[in-house]
């Protein structure tokens, strides 16, 4: 086992990460297993994105797209609670590196974190309660606020081009790991990671993981990856 940053325990036989601050247990797949192993055993080297699919997929005679390393990076860094993108850093157009800083994790360290968290569930029922609420709400409450956001935007495109939105031939939805956006007015550069952009009638409304939204014209460039 290994220890990330001094919080996140990574377990690799049991494909499971640990956060000692929180008592998070994120379940890993496959996948991530496989590319979080890569990454960290070449702690702090740019990795090309065709290399890592390399290691994980093709050396195994499975053919992606590069929407399925998009996926496997969004959900370990999910797991390590890496919103700012500090552990798994983007080298936009190249690739990615991982830039944790990682330790062995001996087993008797890991035994007293699981004595001391399920003493704190025992004692602490409520607090799972909550737990359990928050998790529902962040899960959910992302969609809820999505179908809010779209809704304008449907009155928005009905309002301003007079025509109905009426079926799924008027928009598409697509998802990133990070966008960039520069802001014309300002020219200052604004980074959201794990995106998804709603596109309908030359609008596009764009959603982060932390529910920043901006709506755009599809002519402004914005780079996603």
């Amino acid at each position: 086992m290994m220890i990330v940053n001094e919080n996140y325990v990574v377990d690799f036989d049991n494909a499971i990460i640990l956060s000692l601050s929180t008592g998070l247990r994120t379940s890993l797949g496959s996948n991530e297993v496989s590319l979080l192993r890569y990454m960290i055993k070449h702690q702090g080297q740019l990795l090309l994105r065709q290399d890592l699919m390399e290691e994980v997929w093709l050396s195994k005679g499975i053919i992606v797209e590069d929407s399925s390393l998009l996926h496997a990076i969004s959900n370990c860094r999910k797991a390590l609670e890496d919103k700012d993108t500090q552990i798994i850093q983007t080298q936009r157009g190249k690739g990615y590196a991982f830039l944790g800083k990682v330790s062995p994790y001996s087993s008797k360290q890991s035994e007293d974190v699981d004595s001391k968290t399920l003493a704190e569930a025992q004692n602490t029922p409520s607090n799972i309660k909550v737990s359990i609420q928050r998790h529902f709400l962040n899960t959910y409450g992302r969609y809820i606020a999505a179908y809010l956001m779209m809704s304008g935007v449907s009155f928005m495109l009905w309002h301003t081009f007079s025509s109905p939105w009426a079926s799924a031939e008027h928009y598409y939805i697509e998802q990133f790991a990070e966008c960039a956006f520069i802001d014309p007015e300002t020219e200052t550069e604004m980074i959201f990671q794990d995106v998804t952009v709603y596109h309908a009638n030359g609008l596009s409304l764009l959603i982060d993981i932390d529910d920043a939204s901006i709506s755009y014209q599809d002519d402004l460039e914005v780079n996603c990856e």
